[in-house]
């Protein structure tokens, strides 16, 4: 009779515990369901401007204010939108930016605080929308309120007086309007800005005040213009000249001088410097409102005097060989060259014979009797050191030789005596370039590796590259839109090493061997709970999972223990 009633209770117990698992998952599931960091969780509340921050309380009336959150999810973004309320229109409504803190709570900017964010007088309606960034109609919490700005005190000014300044004559008669905050000031029903404007005949300035002033004290003015004739007396800035050898450089300067003209040879003459030559009379008259004083008049003569040129001594370059034999005339002013009886410009110039150079005075120039006139420039013919040549066999090098018109790398052999012999196995420096290309998430990498014994020098799509002896160097192109096109070209920026159009797309390998990017795949985004008979079905089968479970784990137990007992 024992065994039997043990295992009866024993499997009681096993249910008895089933269920209340069933009834605590529901519990929690409920529970979860209410605290969900997806739902619509917190509160939102309107706060008069000077309320301390993190009070839970609302103001329903307000002016200057801003909106605070309580008890929202961590970190949530959104804006909180304004639309109007009881015969109050907004549109478009406003859209305050909102976000919470880890704790949840958020603040907004203020609203009427003298920035962009305005509300008139009225009712209005405030909803946490937009909660997590991508769907509008997500509402949260709300708040109905009214903004009651009281109308401002106008405030007293007294406006600032216009003023005038009234010179002789018209030219120099003004009035001055001034800037004050709250005045506006007109002239003839006209407003005008603050500044200074130009006088005549009589004016009348009438000050108002503008919105939310008042003024007191007077608000009219008028000014008269006189127009006394101006007499003022000046002493003209004298006349200056430049009196050079020659005709060329011989100059007459006119002064700026206020309230006087000038005159040259009877035609008037702005302020300036001109040209010169022979007697030149220079008058200064008096501009109407002024009197002269003092010299009035002046004479110039200019000369016409020769200028001494000293030649500058041309220079020659006397190498080895004939080819690269030069001389050179220099610059001089008022000289002339003439080699070996034809006149040449200053500037380098070969020969492979003796020249005779000659200096003569151009128009208007004597030269220096105490300077050179006169160079003769002879040239050796010295055999040139032995040029670094290139050859594969000595039979190339006679074929050349062969030759006495052709020259190999600028000299010949018939010149300057060299035997074929001379440059066998001599072996020019040169770069070994080789050109590679890649993908890579930072763009194409061109890989330049020269293995030659000279340094070496490549355009990256026209940017240059120099790559030192037994070096790499790497060159990366950026790829807009994962697509760039390589082209590398030798120094002469003509001949092409490396061609080629890259497609350096994510997945795709990347055209031209290029390594193949494999984007980091985004973590998925967590299920939300599910509802309606989807819901169901799954709460059904955790309760039927739960029964077993724990069912089971009991009635094994009990056995256990009636076969340790038996």
């Amino acid at each position: 009779m024992t065994n039997p009633v043990r295992r009866v209770a024993t499997i009681a117990f096993a249910f008895v515990m089933a269920v209340a698992s069933i009834n605590l998952t529901s519990v929690a599931n409920v529970y979860a369901s209410h605290h969900n960091p997806n739902g619509n969780n917190g509160t939102l509340k309107v706060h008069e401007k000077g309320t301390p921050s993190g009070t839970e309380s609302n103001d329903p009336k307000v002016c200057v204010f801003n909106f605070e959150g309580f008890g929202l999810d961590a970190n949530q973004t959104g804006n909180v939108t304004i639309s109007g309320q009881g015969g109050t229109t907004l549109n478009p409504p406003v859209v305050v930016p909102f976000s919470s803190n880890a704790s949840g709570y958020g603040e907004t900017s203020y609203i009427n605080d003298g920035g962009a964010l305005t509300l008139a007088n009225g009712h209005y309606k405030a909803e946490l929308d937009n909660k997590f960034g991508t769907d509008p109609g997500n509402k949260a919490k709300s708040k109905v309120f009214k903004v009651t700005c009281d109308a401002p005190t106008p405030t007293s000014v007294t406006p600032l007086a216009p003023s005038q300044v009234d010179l002789c004559g018209i030219v120099n008669d003004t009035y001055t309007i001034p800037a004050q905050t709250g005045v506006i000031y007109q002239i003839n029903n006209q407003t005008v800005g603050a500044a200074t404007y130009p006088g005549t005949g009589s004016v009348t300035i009438t000050a108002l005040a503008a919105q939310d002033y008042v003024l007191q004290g007077t608000a009219s003015w008028t000014f008269t213009f006189t127009n006394v004739p101006c007499v003022t007396t000046v002493t003209p800035a004298a006349p200056t000249k430049i009196d050079l050898c020659g005709k060329a450089n011989d100059t007459y300067t006119i002064p700026t001088a206020a309230g006087v003209t000038y005159f040259v040879n009877g035609v008037e003459k702005v302020a300036g410097t001109y040209p010169a030559s022979g007697l030149v009379v220079i008058t200064a008259s008096a501009n109407p409102g002024y009197v002269l004083a003092g010299t009035t008049s002046w004479t110039f003569l200019f000369t016409n005097l020769p200028c001494v040129a000293t030649p500058a001594a041309p220079t020659k370059l006397d190498v080895c060989g004939k080819q690269n034999d030069t001389y050179t005339i220099p610059t001089t002013t008022g000289v002339r060259y003439f080699v070996n009886g034809v006149e040449k410009s200053a500037g380098t110039y070969n020969t492979q014979v003796p020249v005779l150079i000659v200096a003569v005075a151009k128009p208007g120039y004597i030269l220096n009797i105490h300077s050179q006139l006169i160079w003769v420039f002879t040239y050796t013919n010295k055999k040139c050191a032995d040029p670094c040549l290139v050859v594969d066999t000595v039979r190339s090098i006679n074929d050349l030789a062969q030759n006495d018109d052709k020259a190999v790398l600028g000299y010949s052999f018939t010149d300057r005596g060299a035997q074929p012999s001379d440059f066998v196995n001599v072996v020019c420096p040169k770069a070994e370039l080789a050109v590679t290309a890649v993908c890579d998430p930072k763009g194409v990498i061109v890989t330049i590796v020269n293995s030659g014994n000279a340094e070496g020098t490549v355009y990256v799509n026209g940017d240059k590259v120099v790559v030192a002896v037994n070096t790499t160097k790497d060159v990366t192109v950026s790829t807009p839109g994962y697509k760039a096109a390589v082209k590398v070209t030798a120094a002469d920026m003509q001949t092409v090493l490396y061609e080629k159009d890259f497609d350096c797309t994510p997945g795709r390998g990347g055209t031209g061997g290029g390594t193949t990017v494999t984007p980091i795949a985004a973590m998925p985004a967590a299920e939300l709970p599910t509802t309606g008979v989807v819901g169901f079905k799954q709460l059904f089968t955790m309760v039927l999972l739960a029964i077993s479970t724990y069912g089971l784990t009991y009635f094994l137990q009990g056995r256990r223990k009636l076969n340790e007992n038996e």
